[in-house]
C-alpha cells in the first residue's frame, strides 16, 4: 500500500510540473530505470549433462523462467541452482574470470542496446525469441508436403471446423480451460503466462479462433491485429490434454488461421515467437508451415563459452542455436569429428538447419588441424555455409 501511495504521489507531482519540464522528468525516470538494469544477479546452474554424463556448471544472469528454460536444455529436470553475486554488467567478464575453470559457459540476458557494456570477448547474441511469418496464400508445395498433409488428413478425418468470436464467455472458457492448462503443461516452470485481465483487454483488437469438434471447442488461439501483420498468439488445448493433439487440435489452429486470414485478404500471417534453439519443438513445428524468420526480440542472451570439456561439447552438439549479428540472423551448429565432413554430411546439415530467413549457417568443428573445405561444399550451399574451427569461439 505504501509503495502504491508513493507511485500516485510521483504521478501527481509530474502532472503539476510545467509542460517544458515534463519531458525532461520522463527522460530522467527512463534513464534511472535503464541504469538499474545494469546491476544483475549472477547464479550458477549445476548438474550432469545428459549426453556426456559429466558435470556441467553454467554462469547465468537472467530471470527465473529463463534460467529454468536454459537449465532444461542443459540438464533436464535434475539440476541445482545457487546464488553467486550481484555485479555490474561491465564486470561480467571479471565474474566469469574468477571461476578457475569451474564454469563451462555464461549466459547474460540484456537488451540489444546494452551488449556493448559487457566488453570484449568471443560471444554469441542469442535472441530471447525469434519471430516468424508465413506468406499467404501458402504455396501448394508446402501444403502438400507429407508433414502438413498428416495434419490436414486428421482435420478431415475428425470433422474439425472453426469458429471466430469475441464473445466473453467463449474467451473465459478458452483462457481458463485451454490456454492456461496447455501452456503450463508444455512449458512448465519456464512458461510466460499472460495475465487474464491483460489478455481480455487485448480481445478488443483480437479475434479468438476456436477449433470445433462436434460443436464443442477443443483448442483455440488469439489472432492479434495490433501490428500490420496479424499474429497468432496464446495457443491453448482443452484441459491441456494430449489426447486432443491426436485429433489434430494444434495443427488445425495453424491450418484454419492461415485459411481465415487468407480469406480476409491478408498477405502475411505471423506465427508468433519461438525460442532461438534449432531443436526447439515449437520452432521445428512452425517450419513445416513454410515459416520464414523475419525478426527477433529486443532482448538477447549474450552467450560465452568459457571452457572446453566433454560436457561443453555435448551441450553445444545437442543445442544448435540462432544468433544475431549486425541485424541479421545466423545459425550455429557444432560438430565433433575426427575426419573431414564429406559433401553428403554437409548437405544434410544445411538442409536441417538452414532455416528460411537465416543469412548463413556456421558449422563449428571440434577438430585439430581443420582441413580446407571449399571443394566439399556444394554450389548451392557455398555462399550460405561457413565452416570454422570451434577454437575460434572458445574463451
Amino acid at each position: 500500500m505504501r509503495s502504491n501511495r508513493k507511485r500516485i504521489t510521483i504521478k501527481a507531482i509530474s502532472r503539476r510540473l510545467p509542460r517544458s519540464f515534463r519531458s525532461l522528468y520522463t527522460s530522467l525516470r527512463f534513464c534511472l530505470k535503464w541504469f538499474r538494469t545494469l546491476r544483475v544477479e549472477f547464479r550458477v546452474l549445476e548438474g550432469q549433462e545428459p549426453g556426456s554424463r559429466s558435470p556441467l556448471s553454467i554462469l547465468c544472469a537472467a530471470g527465473e523462467k529463463d534460467r529454468n528454460y536454459l537449465a532444461g536444455l542443459a540438464f533436464g529436470e535434475d539440476y541445482r541452482e545457487r546464488f553467486l553475486c550481484r555485479a555490474w554488467l561491465w564486470n561480467a567478464n571479471r565474474v566469469s574470470g574468477k571461476n578457475d575453470g569451474r564454469y563451462a559457459m555464461m549466459f547474460v540476458k540484456v537488451h540489444k542496446s546494452q551488449r556493448w557494456i559487457l566488453g570484449s570477448g568471443n560471444r554469441f547474441s542469442i535472441p530471447d525469441w525469434v519471430i516468424g511469418e508465413v506468406a499467404l496464400p501458402v504455396d501448394s508445395g508446402s501444403m502438400t508436403a507429407e508433414k502438413v498433409k498428416s495434419d490436414t488428413r486428421r482435420i478431415r478425418t475428425n470433422g474439425l471446423e472453426y469458429e471466430v468470436t469475441r464473445d466473453i464467455k467463449r474467451f473465459d472458457d478458452f483462457y481458463h480451460n485451454m490456454y492456461l492448462p496447455h501452456i503450463l503443461r508444455v512449458h512448465g516452470r519456464s512458461a510466460f503466462v499472460t495475465p487474464y485481465e491483460l489478455m481480455r483487454k487485448r480481445l478488443e483488437h483480437c479475434d479468438l479462433l476456436l477449433v470445433m469438434k462436434q460443436g464443442e471447442p477443443i483448442s483455440g488461439c488469439m489472432i492479434s491485429y495490433f501490428e500490420a501483420v496479424p499474429r497468432m498468439k496464446s495457443l491453448g488445448v482443452r484441459d491441456g490434454d494430449p489426447e486432443y493433439l491426436k485429433f489434430g487440435a494444434t495443427g488445425a489452429l495453424y491450418y484454419f488461421s492461415l485459411l481465415y486470414l487468407e480469406g480476409k485478404g491478408f498477405p502475411w500471417i505471423g506465427l508468433g515467437g519461438s525460442r532461438a534453439f534449432l531443436h526447439d519443438g515449437v520452432l521445428r513445428y512452425k517450419r513445416k508451415w513454410a515459416q520464414k524468420l523475419v525478426d527477433s526480440s529486443p532482448d538477447i542472451f549474450e552467450f560465452r563459452i568459457l571452457a572446453d570439456s566433454n560436457a561443453t561439447r555435448s551441450f553445444l552438439r545437442s543445442n544448435p542455436f540462432i544468433f544475431e549479428k549486425r541485424g541479421s540472423l545466423y545459425a550455429a551448429v557444432f560438430v565433433d569429428t575426427e575426419r573431414p565432413l564429406d559433401p553428403e554430411e554437409l548437405g544434410r546439415i544445411g538442409k536441417e538447419y538452414l532455416y528460411p530467413g537465416l543469412s548463413k549457417l556456421y558449422v563449428y568443428v571440434f577438430q585439430q588441424n581443420l582441413p580446407e573445405y571449399p571443394n566439399t561444399v556444394s554450389e548451392e550451399l557455398s555462399d550460405r555455409l561457413v565452416i570454422q574451427s570451434a577454437e575460434k569461439v572458445m574463451g
